[in-house]
């Protein structure tokens, strides 16, 4: 643990002492929250919406799902980089607390149940399927939505408590 501390010193020390370089790491950190997850929420919200049997709602979800990957996935490279950056920085403090723990697990099953709604979504139907009537492969859909949505708030709401706790 030591040795991880040490590596990391010069960029601890570097960026206590430039404050601008920490504002804009966490600025940066939470304008990628607010994008990224801010859209990939409204698209889960809209997954839910979709009352069942509702086969146009469905292709049109479809749709989003897909045209939104793009600026989820952007969202996510950048709370990534930003967030190994802000951890680097306070690494001393970080590893002690358990919610930063907490947080990267929250941050993994994130990452997960957005590949896999990633999958699922190529495995539905596209407009030129008319017989979409099967629910199975959009009842997984839905859940990964209901996951996702979960998860991006207790994510969010992890970060909040370690920015207190740290």
């Amino acid at each position: 643990m030591e040795n991880l501390l040490d590596l990391f010193a010069p960029w601890a020390g570097f960026v206590e002492h430039h404050h601008a370089l920490s504002a804009t790491l966490v600025g940066l950190h939470l304008m990628a929250l607010v994008i990224g997850g801010g859209v990939g929420i409204a698209a889960d919200w809209n997954v839910l919406r979709v009352r069942p049997g509702d086969m146009t709602g469905r292709l049109t979800r479809r749709e989003d799902i897909a045209a939104v990957h793009r600026v989820v996935l952007a969202g996510v490279t950048v709370l990534f980089a930003t967030g190994v950056l802000i951890t680097a920085s306070e690494l001393d403090e970080f590893l002690e607390t358990p919610v930063f723990w907490i947080k990267l697990v929250l941050v993994a099953l994130l990452v997960v149940n957005g590949a896999m709604m990633t999958r699922r979504e190529k495995l539905l139907p596209g407009r030129t399927e008319a017989a979409y009537t099967g629910d199975g492969e959009w009842g997984r859909v839905r859940l990964h939505a209901i996951f996702s949505l979960v998860l991006w708030i207790a994510t969010a709401v992890a970060g909040l408590v370690l920015s207190y706790v740290a």
